[in-house]
């Protein structure tokens, strides 16, 4: 047997040695002795020791054996010894001299065109069915099929011209190698595919990539090469619809992490501008009823506490602006004064406190004890924004104070460190009212502020005064169920 089959009915390699039946004895091919005699006739020799892998080689030249995975085949059946056809292509141009018997009969030939030359005789009359198929040469009088005499030339002439010429022979790589080159191809095509977001650049890329694999595989078969070429095609195939599934998910988190951002942002605006507007305007409105109510306003004093409201309304748009400006550095109290968050953690309440304490307040008037104690606290992790949200409670807290504590004579504000907490404390001597003990809308908003900050908040309110609480993690922690769901309620 000198040729056997692929799957598709097409030949595609050649036998060199076959074992006769029972597998003790072999055979060279017809082709392949006719190579033999010839190259030695030339003086290049084989040598025939099959335990040797000098069997390999003629002369200089190796010979590369087909074995069962090589090129594009897997698991096929290599026995023998076989090697790949390398077949003669040369489209509009004779193959090879063929001389007809009438030819030969009636010396219509030039002697030189066989002298010293090989000559195979074969049929090729139509009506003798030795024809082999094949899809490597093009041109062909029955197209797809060589007659059996012509196999026998391919064949004798890849192994002439690769040892004389240096014509090349068609082998695979290493499956080691398929690997690596398999391998590299998956992260070429899974990083380009990653870095881009755009499906019609990825498409471009993609086939950018298919087409650079075919013109690279084409040049490497012209040297002799046969890389795996399927496997690798539909890397980038697969690659582009596996990746364009990742890329989707991670814009899809990205557009709901970015609309959750925007709506955080938006809750800190409006949170912002009520802070402002709770601390600034509408304080001033509270006292101005107070006054109203107890009749103690003339008409030229009521017209000015009236400007007086009407400069803090028309001002809030130039504070919130401000404080829009200054990015998360800053902190914009109810009266206009402008603290910086870069102050240590106990300085910065001590300056909410100083400029709050000074208010126009009716309560604050009647105090007579004033017990300010901040001390330092180093642990204590908080971002601008978290910072500034403990100065807001701590401003609320104190206009609160000076709202509601009626008659208060004594108040203490104190800031200090407890175990793994840090406390901040309000305590006056202040009469309740009924205002303050159905707890507003500020304080309602402090309760939430504390999920955010993983604190805890507290308002006790008794007949001999008032306590309001919040102790603060030195450490942040992770956040618990409940803390998600305070979390997620304050942002919604």
């Amino acid at each position: 047997v000198e040729t056997w089959p692929d799957s598709d009915g097409k030949v595609r390699r050649v036998f060199l040695v076959n074992l006769l039946p029972g597998g003790q004895e072999f055979v060279f091919s017809f082709s392949f002795l006719l190579a033999r005699e010839y190259l030695e006739s030339e003086d290049i020799f084989l040598k025939q020791d099959l335990l040797e892998s000098e069997f390999e080689r003629i002369g200089d030249t190796q010979l590369p054996y087909f074995v069962s995975n090589t090129g594009g085949y897997s698991n096929v059946r290599d026995f023998g010894v076989q090697l790949l056809l390398n077949f003669r292509n040369t489209r509009g141009k004779e193959r090879f001299r063929t001389l007809s018997f009438r030819d030969i009969k009636n010396r219509n030939f030039d002697p030189d065109w066989i002298r010293d030359r090989i000559v195979i005789i074969g049929m090729t009359a139509t009506s003798t069915p030795d024809f082999i198929d094949t899809v490597a040469i093009a041109d062909l009088e029955i197209p797809g099929k060589i007659r059996g005499v012509e196999f026998h030339a391919h064949a004798t002439s890849q192994i002439i011209s690769a040892v004389s010429d240096g014509r090349p022979l068609l082998d695979g790589w290493s499956e080691t190698g398929e690997y690596l080159w398999i391998f590299a191809w998956a992260i070429f095509t899974i990083y380009i595919s990653l870095s881009m977001r755009s499906s019609s650049q990825k498409l471009i890329a993609i086939g950018s990539a298919i087409f650079i694999l075919f013109i690279l595989s084409y040049c490497l078969l012209l040297i002799g090469w046969w890389i795996p070429v399927v496997p690798v095609l539909l890397i980038p195939i697969s690659g582009l619809i596996l990746t364009s599934a990742v890329t989707d998910r991670r814009n899809l988190q990205y557009e709901i992490l970015q609309e959750n951002r925007l709506s955080r942002e938006r809750k800190d605006s409006i949170d912002n501008a009520f802070n402002h507007i709770h601390n600034g305007p509408l304080q001033t409105l509270h006292i101005l009823l107070t006054k109203v109510r107890n009749n103690t306003l003339t008409r030229e004093e009521l017209m000015c506490e009236l400007e007086r409201v009407d400069r803090e309304i028309r001002k809030l748009d130039e504070t919130l602006t401000r404080d829009a400006l200054s990015a998360y550095e800053t902190l914009i109290l109810g009266n206009g004064t402008k603290v910086d968050l870069n102050l240590s953690f106990h300085e910065l309440l001590a300056e909410v406190y100083r400029e709050t304490i000074k208010r126009d307040f009716p309560n604050f008037k009647t105090l007579k004890i004033t017990i300010p104690q901040f001390d330092e606290i180093e642990a204590i992790e908080l971002n601008f924004e978290e910072k500034r949200k403990v100065c807001q409670f701590l401003e609320e807290a104190l206009c609160n104070v000076g709202k509601h504590a009626k008659d208060a004579t004594r108040l203490a504000v104190i800031c200090k460190k407890e175990g793994k907490y840090c406390t901040i404390l309000l305590r006056d001597n202040g009469k309740p009212c009924k205002i303050r003990n159905s707890g507003g809308k500020g304080t309602r908003q402090m309760r939430d502020i504390t999920g955010i900050l993983q604190g805890e908040f507290k308002l006790n309110i008794s007949p001999n005064g008032s306590e309001c609480k919040l102790k603060l993690p030195l450490e942040k922690r992770n956040l618990g169920f409940a803390s998600i769901k305070r979390v997620l309620r304050t942002l919604i």
